[in-house]
């Protein structure tokens, strides 16, 4: 059967995912077999009732991390940079107080496939409405002072750094006019509008995540990414004809391993994971959560490579498949940040469709369970905060003895404890745009737990745990408080310390 006629008897199918996910609007664009086909569904703008189509402007989330070591790639063949520099021999500004062995030996390489060891910490930088919380500027002093994880936004963060340093360029830029508005869906499926993330060039983590683009273009680039990546790999070349790219045979390589939850290849490239199928896709996405096992995907009757990455931000999320034996390029992209990764949810159908395989998963099935997991993670985190208020001991002091502005060790970031009324609130950076309500639950720790629609409503990320929304104060000298603890980050459960500061000198 005719791809063109797979594809339209999938469409029902793919309506079915976007409504049981709360996708807003999609756009997906296939290359295979020197053919292009594009799919578009629901609405660019949900108000105007204005259709997507495969020029419709996305944000890319992750998939800009490609882009950032693809950049890297072209000055390592310049001779500007080389992968195995050491970043403080370009930023000699940058230095890691907790571990100064670690900040002299890091390089590039390093940054790219996440083996810097660092924490996450998003909440540090993104808060509601898609605000940047610290400024680009900070980027260098703040990778200092963070602790262990494995996937990372702030390697390729301060890899733009790099880039810009031993360029003497900004990271680029686009202003779109076909843009899609930014959605999210309340726990009724309703589409919230929410708006646009503030990423892109010139601000913080602008080359971990700024990147827009659409459907039709982004098939432009992974076709000459796919044929000079075979060129320089045939050849055992650093570059090919008539393409920008360099260096593929270290960007596109294997680096570190993912999972062990198969026997086959399942690694971190640079920008790309690289899985061999049969294999379980969607590691860097949220659908894993939800799910008690991911799906073993096809691609026809052959063990297929498919290099795959996602990303998501407030608004958006994106998908991307590429396999290099047949050439096959597919993009998946969304203007929602919806309960699930439909996204990828949509993508494995696509490719079971390309690929024309016989029993696949029932992606209809999976994007419903993982919407409701979502909804009941949802409620269980209220009801674990819920339980631990029921059996609280009152509060060490008055309300107005935890006031304060408490800051973490850098000093760029600022948990603001204000009192009035008879209320506690705590606000980011001491904004009352990123305000929220502090309720008591034990002793000296609070809560500032929202129910899932603030969440959407306040365009947060919304798969937060407990721990993450408690405030542990302490008291260290003089029986006053003066530190509190927030466990924003869960690979580091016993929480960052934020200690009080006077301002003004008062």
């Amino acid at each position: 059967m005719a791809l063109s006629s797979i594809l339209a008897a999938v469409e029902p199918t793919i309506l079915e995912i976007c409504e049981a996910s709360g996708v807003a609007g999609l756009s997906y664009g296939i290359s295979h077999a020197g053919e292009n086909y594009f799919g578009n569904f629901g609405f660019r703008n949900v108000l105007e009732k204005l259709p997507p189509n495969e020029e419709t402007i996305y944000h890319l989330g992750s998939l800009t991390k490609f882009f950032t070591a693809a950049m890297v790639g072209i000055l390592v063949e310049k001779g500007q940079l080389d992968w195995t520099t050491p970043v403080r021999e370009i930023l000699p500004e940058f230095e890691t107080p907790g571990s100064p062995t670690t900040g002299a030996e890091l390089t590039l390489l390093d940054l790219l496939y996440h083996r810097t060891g660092w924490a996450q910490k998003l909440d540090i930088w993104l808060q509601g409405s898609n605000r940047l919380l610290i400024p680009k500027e900070d980027t260098i002093r703040t990778c200092g002072y963070l602790e262990q994880y494995q996937y990372n936004n702030w390697g390729y963060c301060l890899a733009g750094e790099v880039i810009e340093r031993a360029a003497g360029k900004s990271y680029g830029s686009l202003n779109p006019s076909n843009m899609a508005e930014a959605y999210m869906p309340l726990d009724d499926k309703t589409p919230w509008h929410v708006p646009r993330p503030e990423i892109q060039d010139g601000t913080l983590m602008g080359s971990a995540g700024g990147l827009r683009s659409c459907v039709k273009d982004l098939l432009k680039v992974y076709e000459n990414l796919l044929l000079a990546t075979k060129h320089q790999f045939a050849e055992n070349a650093s570059s090919a004809p008539q393409s920008p790219f360099k260096q593929l045979q270290t960007i596109m390589t294997g680096h570190m391993p993912i999972s062990n939850a198969t026997p086959r290849e399942n690694t971190y490239a640079l920008g790309w994971a690289r899985t061999q199928l049969p294999g379980p896709l969607g590691a860097t996405g949220l659908n894993g959560m939800f799910v008690s096992e991911m799906p073993t995907s096809k691609a026809g009757s052959k063990s297929r490579l498919v290099l795959h990455h996602q990303g998501s931000m407030p608004g958006f999320t994106s998908a991307a498949f590429l396999f290099s034996e047949t050439g096959t390029t597919l993009v998946v992209l969304s203007n929602s940040l919806p309960l699930n990764d439909a996204v990828d949810w949509i993508g494995q159908l696509l490719i079971e469709s390309i690929f024309e395989t016989e029993g696949g998963a029932d992606s209809v099935k999976l994007a419903k369970e993982s919407a409701e997991a979502h909804i009941q993670y949802c409620k269980e985190v209220g009801l674990e905060l819920e339980a631990l208020k029921n059996s609280g001991t009152p509060t060490s002091r008055p309300f107005e003895g935890y006031g304060g502005h408490y800051y973490n060790s850098i000093g760029n970031l600022c948990l603001q404890i204000k009192f009035e009324e008879g209320k506690l609130s705590l606000l980011f950076q001491g904004l009352l745009s990123e305000a929220y309500a502090l309720h008591h639950l034990d002793s000296d720790t609070f809560h500032w737990h929202i129910h899932y629609n603030e969440d959407v409503r306040r365009a947060r990320f919304t798969v937060m745990d407990a721990n993450f929304y408690q405030i542990k104060f302490i008291a260290t000298t003089g029986g006053a408080i003066d530190q509190l603890i927030w466990a924003h980050e869960p690979d580091i459960p016993e929480g960052e310390v934020f200690t009080k500061r006077k301002l003004n000198g008062l």
